[in-house]
């Protein structure tokens, strides 16, 4: 899990999702509002998992893989989890997809 610090506060999550810019991606849909220090959110609706244990797995997963990511974007990113298959598909497989989606952020 991300410390405190590199998380996002309900009011920067809100301010985020609201205003910034969103990219679907295989996996995930990222919200990126690129003002102030960079924290991030990961967000598992209920309608893609009903199971609370599963929804928090796919949360840590996620949360996972950022820990070790070295440069996530200046300001604010939300990873909204679009598919179940977050928790089926292999470790490779999350941590190439999260790169890819991220790195549209970047152009």
């Amino acid at each position: 899990m991300l410390p405190r610090t590199r998380r996002l506060s309900t009011e920067e999550f809100q301010k985020a999702f609201i205003n910034g810019r969103k990219f679907a991606g295989k996996y995930i849909l990222v919200t990126h509002f690129p003002h102030g220090p960079s924290r991030v959110a990961v967000v598992v609706p209920k309608k893609i998992e009903k199971s609370s244990v599963l929804r928090h797995r796919m949360k840590r997963r996620v949360f996972g893989v950022l820990e070790r990511f070295e440069s996530i974007p200046q300001g604010s990113v939300i990873l909204n989890c679009k598919t179940k298959q977050i928790n089926e598909i292999s470790h490779k497989d999350l941590v190439q997809g999260i790169i890819d989606d991220l790195s549209r952020i970047l152009k």
